[in-house]
Parts: structure tokens; sequence; C-alpha cells
């Protein structure tokens, strides 16, 4: 696969300027945390992420060893990922496992802590408890005798863990296990956008961003860091089965999307992006209505067997631990009296800087300038290219999620899985307007100011608490 990315994209004017507006704006970003005038959640809400009375001092050491490390990573990445895929993407794994860990070792709390303390991460000890024919055969029964977390949630990181259990014992390898696996999604996000734009300098930007998105760094080693490996192996079933007709990817596509409702059912909001390339791909005529039909009938086949198989031989309702969970996700804002209104606003506020400022900011601009040829002739719908068409679905995502109002607060945790897709628009912005391919010292500064802000939450902020 050759590099298609554009090598002109914006003047090199336009390319500092955006780079200094991008800057200026995760400055600022910065000094209202570190002033505690940033409000990770809200008072009138009843919920907020407190700041840490003594912030965690920068040890010397972590400077020397990220930013190196962070520099040869980006800049051998960079020219690799055209010529020796397969190194390129094992070092990237490497580098950013690596990179991931240090800049977490500055949090107060030990990692092994945090996967213990029924507090912060309430799937171990039932995990520890229960074998995992009791989970699934009786989870009804057992899920109200859980802890706090693990009570209004489904049963697949109670099994994840009992899974990790068979390699280590160890807290703090279980807690560098759930990192690992989490990196992976940085895989997919990478294979998702080479089926989309064919572009490696792209998919290979995504597979940076991924892994320094501020939320999903602070909240390590939290379960909600795997959540999106799911529904991004979903949304790559349906691009592969999109470009090549094979009613195997629908297949697995359905037990894609059982394996995602059987660990945190949350990400089926995505299911728009899905939709949305759906239609474009039958308005356009590149799908029959045939196989338009067929992506609905194998998935939802393939969904249903998996589901009587495991019922048949685990005594497990999805549907049913399905309502369980909802039912007690409604109930819990109005037993902690979480109102409606006042989150809409403060939910969006917090996402954007969970996902990373200076991707934010990409992301909204490409919002607006995917709206512009939309409004101007309804036509373009047929032609929009993939990109505007997820910026364009990915802004309805999240538009959707935040008026429905299931999630009030806590949305630096809980939307880990929106924010992945934010990074999408910002490596397409990175290798084809700013060049990155050419000169990755671009996707090297996006990638620092990321990190900064990362580094910042992590000192300052207690969004983990034991």
């Amino acid at each position: 696969m050759k590099n298609h990315s554009s090598t002109k994209g914006l003047p090199e004017c336009f390319k500092n300027i955006s780079l200094l507006s991008l800057t200026a704006l995760t400055a600022i970003g910065v000094y209202l945390v570190r002033a505690q005038i940033f409000v990770f959640g809200s008072h009138a809400g009843n919920w907020v992420y407190p700041y840490s009375n003594c912030p965690a001092p920068i040890p010397l050491w972590l400077p020397f060893t990220v930013l190196p490390l962070l520099v040869l990573w980006v800049i051998f990445g960079s020219r690799l990922i055209t010529r020796h895929e397969l190194t390129a993407l094992a070092t990237s794994f490497c580098c950013a496992l690596a990179i991931q860990l240090l800049t977490h070792a500055i949090y107060p709390i030990p990692i092994g802590a945090i996967v213990t303390s029924d507090r912060a991460n309430s799937f171990y000890t039932p995990a520890l408890r229960h074998t995992f024919i009791e989970i699934l055969s009786r989870f009804p029964d057992l899920v109200s005798t859980f802890p706090l977390h693990a009570s209004t949630n489904m049963p697949g990181k109670i099994i994840l863990y009992q899974f990790l259990l068979l390699f280590t014992g160890s807290h703090r390898g279980l807690a560098w296990l759930i990192i690992a696996i989490s990196t992976l999604g940085g895989i997919l996000l990478y294979l998702i956008c080479k089926q989309l734009f064919h572009d490696r300098s792209v998919a290979f930007a995504a597979f940076v961003l991924y892994s320094l998105i501020p939320g999903k760094l602070v909240f390590f080693p939290i379960l909600n860091v795997v959540t999106p490996l799911f529904i991004l192996a979903a949304f790559y079933c349906l691009l592969r089965y999109l470009a090549d007709k094979n009613g195997l990817w629908l297949i697995l596509l359905g037990v894609a999307v059982y394996a995602t409702i059987f660990f945190d059912p949350t990400p089926l909001t995505v299911g728009l992006i899905f939709l949305a390339f759906l239609v474009q791909s039958l308005a356009a005529g590149r799908l029959t209505r045939r196989q338009f039909r067929a992506v609905f009938c194998l998935p939802i086949t393939a969904f249903l067997v998996t589901h009587l198989l495991i019922k048949a031989v685990f005594s497990f309702d999805i549907f049913q631990s399905f309502f369980i969970v909802l039912q007690d996700s409604i109930a819990f804002n109005a037993r902690v009296n979480r109102g409606y209104r006042v989150w809409i606003l403060e939910n969006l506020k917090e996402f954007l800087f969970a996902a990373g400022i200076p991707v934010s900011a990409v992301f909204l601009y490409q919002s607006v300038a995917a709206l512009f040829p939309f409004i101007r002739d309804r036509q373009q719908w047929k032609r929009i290219p993939p990109n505007h068409l997820l910026t364009l679905s990915t802004l309805l995502t999240i538009l959707v999620v935040a008026l429905i109002g299931i999630n009030r607060g806590e949305v630096t945790r809980l939307w880990i899985y929106l924010a992945v897709f934010l990074q999408i628009p910002a490596a397409v912005f990175l290798a084809r307007s700013l060049g990155s391919a050419k000169k990755p010292v671009y996707l090297l500064w996006f990638a620092l100011l990321l990190l900064v802000q990362s580094i910042t939450a992590l000192q300052c902020v207690l969004f983990v608490q034991v």
C-alpha cells in the first residue's frame, strides 16, 4: 500500500499558525487545571473529580525517559511505517506501552492498589470469590451482592479479570496486562484508518494519538480503557464487508456486537456511525439492496446463535442481564440526585478536555468544514469523503449521547470509547493538511501537547481513589 497523504496540504504559514493556536489552547487548558479552575464534573450536578491538595511532583527521570522514547517512536515510526509495516507496528506497540506505563507512574496511588480496591475497581474481588460458571449461570442473583461498580455492569469485566488471573496473580502484573490489552486498540484503530483512507501515515498518526488520549491515560488500569476494543473490532468488520462483500465479516460483526454488550453495552450508541456508512454506501450504489439486507440479517443471526449457545451451555441470558444493568443505571441518577439539564453542557465540556484539547479543537474545525458542502448541496451525501462522513456521524453520536442523559458526570472515564473516534479526524488533519508524513515534527508536537495535558491531569486531579 502506497502512502496517499497529500504533501501539499496547508501553506507553511497556516501550518505554523494552526500549531501555535492549538498550543495556546492546550496551554490555557493546562493553566486552568493547575490553577484548579477547570471543573471535572459539576458542583450543581452533585459530582466532581476532586483536585489533589498536594499535586504530585514530576520526577526528574520522567522527561529523560519519556521524551526521547516519544521522539524516536514518532520520527522513526513515521518513516518505517511505509516500508516495514509489521516492524513499525510491533515497535509502536512497545513504545506506546512503555510511554503509558512511565507516564502513569507519577500518579500518587500505586497501580496495583487500584486493581485491588473495591472503591476504584470492584471487578477484581468478584473474580476471586466466584468461578467463571457461577458468574454466568447465577449473574442475576449475584449482581446485587457485588461491590458498587460491578453491580451496575455486565459480567464481561469480571470474566476478563478471571482470564488474566490465569497468567499472573501479581496486582501490578494485572494492571500492566490491562494497559497492554488497551494498547491493542491502537492496532485496531490503525487497521480501521488504513481501510478507510488507504494511507498508512493517517493510520500511524491515529495509533499515536490513541495511545495518548488523556482520558485513557488518567484512568489506567480501570477497565473502561479496554471498552473501545470491542466496538472498534465491530466497526472494522463492517468496513471490511463494505469493501470485500464477504459475508464472514458480517458473522464476525454479530459476534463482536455480542462481545460488546457482554463487556460494556455503552458503546452501542456508536451504531449511528455504522448506520451512516451503511446508508452512504447504499446511496452511492456501492451496496445493493440485497447486500444491505444481509448487513442486518447475518449479524443478527450470528448474535442470536451466539446468545443461544452461551445460554444453553452456561445459562447466561444476555438480554435479561442487559435490562437489569440498564434499569440500575437509570435509577442511579435519581438515587444520587444528578439532574438532567445541567449535565448536557457539563459532560460535553469535560469530554472535550478528556479527548485531548488539540484533538477536540481539530475535530470541531473538521466538523464545520464537513458541514458546509453538505448544507450547500444535499446530493453531496453520496460523494462525501470518509473523513467527513466519520466526523459528522461522530458529532451526531456525541450530541445524541449527551442529550440521552444516561451518563451524568464521570464522562472522562465513561466516554473513552467516544474519544477514540475523535482521533481519526485529527490524524487525517495531521497527515494530509499538515503533512506529518513528510515532517513528523507536526505529529510529534501534537503528541507532546497531549502528553503535557495528561501529565498535568495526573498530577493535579484525583480521578481514581482507593
